[in-house]
Parts: C-alpha cells; structure tokens; sequence
C-alpha cells in the first residue's frame, strides 16, 4: 500500500494526510510484525519453517523514493525482519524478505499503459512466485535475508 498519488506526477508528499501516513505504515510495517508473532509458535513446528514477505526497491539504502510513509514502512519492515531473526533465534524459522521493482500487476501495468509510469518492462509476477519457491526448496540450513529484483534498463 503506497500514498494515494504516490509514483505520480500530481504527488507531494506534504499533501498525505496523516490518516493515510499511519494506514500506510499499519498495513505495511506493523501487520506484518503482528502476524509474525501471531503464527511463530505454530510455524516453528514445521520441519523447515519459512517467512517470506513482500518488501520493494523503495525500501532499500539510497533509493531516494518520494513516497515517504510507503518507502519508510518497507524499509522499516526490512528492519523488522532483522530483528524478528534475532528475537526468535530459538525458533529457527527462516526470514526472507523479497523486494522488487514495478511488478507487472494489472495497476502497474496500466499506470505504464496511461503513461503514469516510465514505459519499461515490469517484473512478471511469475519471477516473484519462483523466488518464493526457491525459497522454500532451501535446506533448513541455509538462511536467505534479502532478496532484491529490478528491472533491466533499457
């Protein structure tokens, strides 16, 4: 979830109203530590426990995306991912967070198609789907942290 006009022309960021700053950072950062700690215990049990989430490029170091609250919530969750390894160390669960660029979803494809977005190749779901089956075909003895995709320039 990204500001209303985020990766727009339209967008400031100074226009967010702080409702939509906090969904944001809820829906973003804080679910996914909620639901860390409500499925740990019962997906420690598996016999090689995984997390997978969803983060995205605008999360990364020295990115410089202008979509503040969306940006800081993915970065955050990287953070929170981190500290989720150490706090259930005794868990042996996995963590993994994939980020990607623009992925071809049926909105991102559109935004290309209505010129809101640069005309470059999206990254197909498909590639999100096989990093996530990679993921889990490792042995329980391998711990992937972040995994980064972005699309080729052209």
């Amino acid at each position: 979830m990204w500001e209303d006009e985020g990766f727009t022309d339209d967008f400031d960021f100074r226009k967010t109203k702080y409702e939509e700053t906090q969904q944001i950072m809820h829906v973003n950062l804080v679910a996914p530590i909620e639901l860390t700690k409500a499925v740990a215990s019962n997906l420690a049990r598996a016999s090689n426990p995984r997390a997978i989430y969803l983060g995205a490029n605008s999360g990364l170091e020295n990115i410089g995306s202008e979509q503040v609250a969306y940006a800081a919530s993915k970065f955050g969750l990287r953070g929170a991912i981190q500290s989720l390894r150490k706090a259930l160390t005794q868990k042996n669960i996995g963590f993994t967070v994939i980020n990607p660029g623009n992925v071809g979803t049926e909105e991102v494809l559109t935004d290309i198609e209505e010129g809101r977005m640069p005309d470059h190749p999206p990254i197909p779901i498909s590639d999100i789907i096989t990093s996530i089956e990679m993921v889990m075909s490792l042995s329980e003895d391998v711990e992937i942290g972040d995994i980064n995709l972005s699309q080729k320039s052209i």
